[in-house]
């Protein structure tokens, strides 16, 4: 596996000659503050990464498609551009802006369905995220190892777990050890990571950015709650209210494994 870390203006270079011939690169790009980015150069096998962070930044980049349908369009305003040309592709750029101030913009340039670029942009439009193709000739939404990147949610039998916090669905939960839990929510665009922990030992409240989302943790009846997302940190912390003061039988719901969706079905939405 090779996973490079390069100065950002090298990105615009290796794009306009095609320094990546020998392998499908992507890029990752993320605000660490103080004005700083920092990125990174992924090849296909760091999805197969040991280092988790690692591994789930790579899972972004690869053979992705985007369906502006599955979209929870009641929160979002809408501009699509057609037949944007970029290094010799033709692209549809959508610009998907929040109504509320409550979860992040993306900016996504896609081709045919294929995801090719996202920007994600917090509540005061600075840029926090940027990832895609460093070779844009790469990849067809019909490549065999192609993943849904927002998977529609069925309605029915979702019960609680429909529209769990503003059009937020629960998509899926994993069981760790050591009595935690991880469970995932998304609206079609953005996604929240919920962690629990039954066991824990740290009593302290915390906010920080990784690797460009938001990231908070609070203590709630003894049990630690952390969230991460592109939502801002007030989103979160009620995110984590609405999960931590559940109903014991919401709460038995969100914590059972067996009522995850697998992410590569396509499920009706009526």
């Amino acid at each position: 596996m090779r996973f490079y870390k390069l100065v950002p203006s090298l990105l615009l270079f290796l794009s306009i000659y095609g320094l990546a011939n020998a392998d499908e690169l992507c890029f990752y790009k993320y605000y660490e503050g103080n004005g700083r980015y920092k990125t990174y150069f992924f090849d296909r096998e760091a999805v197969h990464s040991e280092q988790i962070h690692i591994s789930s930044i790579a899972s972004k980049l690869f053979n992705r498609n985007f369906f502006i349908e599955h979209l929870k369009k009641k929160y979002y305003n809408i501009v699509k551009v057609d037949n944007i040309v970029f290094l010799g592709q033709t692209i549809t750029q959508y610009t998907l802006s929040p109504k509320d101030k409550d979860r992040f913009k993306h900016v996504l340039w896609l081709r045919g369905r294929h995801l090719i670029k996202t920007e994600v942009y917090d509540i005061d439009d600075n840029l926090v995220i940027a990832y895609g193709k460093v070779d844009l000739s790469y990849g067809t939404e019909n490549h065999m190892d192609t993943i849904m990147s927002n998977p529609r949610i069925s309605n029915k039998s979702r019960g609680n777990l429909h529209n769990f916090y503003r059009g937020f669905d629960h998509v899926r939960t994993k069981q760790l050890p050591e009595n935690r839990y991880h469970l995932f929510f998304s609206d079609g665009l953005n996604g929240v990571s919920i962690f629990i922990d039954e066991t824990p030992t740290n009593s302290d409240m915390s906010a920080k950015t990784v690797y460009g989302n938001m990231f908070l943790s609070k203590i709630i009846n003894g049990v630690e709650y952390s969230a991460m997302g592109t939502l801002p940190y007030s989103a979160l912390s009620e995110f984590i209210d609405k999960v931590g003061n559940s109903d014991a039988d919401v709460y038995a719901e969100l914590i059972d494994c067996s009522n995850s969706i697998d992410s590569n079905t396509y499920r009706d939405n009526k």
